[in-house]
Parts: structure tokens; C-alpha cells; sequence
């Protein structure tokens, strides 16, 4: 970790992304029990509809994203690349039955904020964490997240994203947490593109442009 993340010992990144999880369910989603690919799958809050949140879950990632902001990275931003299993259409966090198609059932557009803010409240309550943004999808506009492919992720066309960045935009002002929306976590051509066809109330709700490149 002092490689990464201290300024004096490593490379001194300044900016840690935490990984909201969308929690598996196994009988759908069996590429991710193999050893290859269990790391793609990080474990969610609320493994059940009906369950109760299990705060306990996903400690690894935990204890790295505490162990950064113990090395003074500037921020820490969340993001979520699918909803918990039981949200989505196909049952599989890693995507819908064909491409372009969004995974997240419509009635629980606001659930799926409300879940994501309920984890951001509870780190802040409970481990001091305060993430200055949270983007609502990963790479949702690319449309390739595919049910049976081997990482968490879930498309969204940009009327579709618009609905969710509003409900994520109110949610987190009703529970009056100072997180921010990002958004929209893909290449820069699709960013690009799409940006200039959100209507004004989306860019209005937006703190950040978060981009992906390679180098």
C-alpha cells in the first residue's frame, strides 16, 4: 500500500474508487464460482430482497480503501457497475440476455439509488469515510455487458441513465449527505457523444465527467 499510495515511500496516487458490489446469486450466475473470476464479483449489502443489510460484507476491499486514506489520498469516489441480482432482469449482475439492453428492472430505478446512498450513509456513519462522488454505472453507455460474461456490469442508454443520475442526484440531497453525482465512467468517445445529448437538468446534476482511457 505505501507503494501506491504514500507520497514519500510510493507513487503517492491521490485518489482512491471503491466498488459498490451488486451480490451474485450463484445459481445464476456460476462463471463467477470459478477461481479465475470470483475477485469480479464483489459482494453487495443486501444479498436478499427482502433481507436485511449485511454490513459486514465485502471487508477486503474495506480495509484497502481504509488503508489509502490512512496514506492521505485526497479523495475517495464509489461507484456501482450493476444492481444486486434480485434488481435485475436476467437474475445476473454480469449483464442482460443481449447487449444495448439495460439490466436494471424499471421499477426499481429508485431503489437501486436508495441502495447505493444507504452505503454511502452507512460508511460515513460508521467509518468516517465520505466519498466526494458516486457514479451510478460503469461503462453503461458502451452497451457490452452481456448475462454470462465474467464482470459485474449493467448498460444504460442515456434516457435510461438520465432517470437514474436524477434519482441518485435527489436521494443523496434527501439523506442531506455531501456526496455528489459523477458520471459516466466511459471511454472518452462515448462521453463525448453522448453528452451533448442529455438533456440540462442531467449535465446541471453533475459534479464530475468521469472518463476511461488506456495508456
Amino acid at each position: 500500500m505505501d507503494l501506491l499510495f504514500d507520497k514519500a515511500k510510493g507513487i503517492g496516487l491521490n485518489l482512491a474508487r471503491y466498488h459498490i458490489g451488486g451480490t451474485f446469486n450463484a445459481s445464476n450466475s456460476p462463471q463467477f464460482l470459478t477461481a479465475a473470476w470470483e475477485t469480479r464479483a464483489l459482494p453487495g449489502f443486501r444479498p436478499q430482497p427482502n433481507g436485511p443489510y449485511d454490513w459486514t460484507a465485502d471487508g477486503r476491499q474495506r480495509r484497502t480503501m481504509l488503508a489509502a486514506l490512512a496514506r492521505n489520498v485526497d479523495e475517495v469516489e464509489a461507484v456501482s457497475y450493476s444492481p444486486p441480482w434480485w434488481m435485475t432482469v436476467s437474475g445476473d449482475t454480469a449483464g442482460a440476455a443481449e447487449m444495448n439492453q439495460c439490466n436494471l428492472k424499471p421499477e426499481f430505478f429508485q431503489a437501486y439509488t436508495e441502495y447505493q446512498a444507504a452505503v454511502i450513509e452507512h460508511y460515513r456513519t460508521h467509518w468516517n469515510v465520505t466519498f466526494s462522488t458516486m457514479n451510478p454505472a460503469n461503462e453503461a453507455l458502451e452497451g457490452w455487458w452481456l448475462q454470462g460474461h465474467r464482470q459485474e456490469g449493467c448498460s444504460f442508454n442515456p434516457q435510461e441513465l438520465t432517470t437514474l443520475i436524477n434519482h441518485l442526484s435527489a436521494t443523496l440531497k434527501k439523506r442531506k449527505l455531501p456526496t455528489k453525482v459523477a458520471g459516466f465512467d466511459s471511454f472518452v468517445g462515448a462521453t463525448l457523444r453522448f453528452t451533448y445529448k442529455f438533456p440540462a437538468a442531467l449535465k446541471a446534476g453533475l459534479l464530475r465527467l468521469s472518463v476511461h482511457g488506456t495508456v
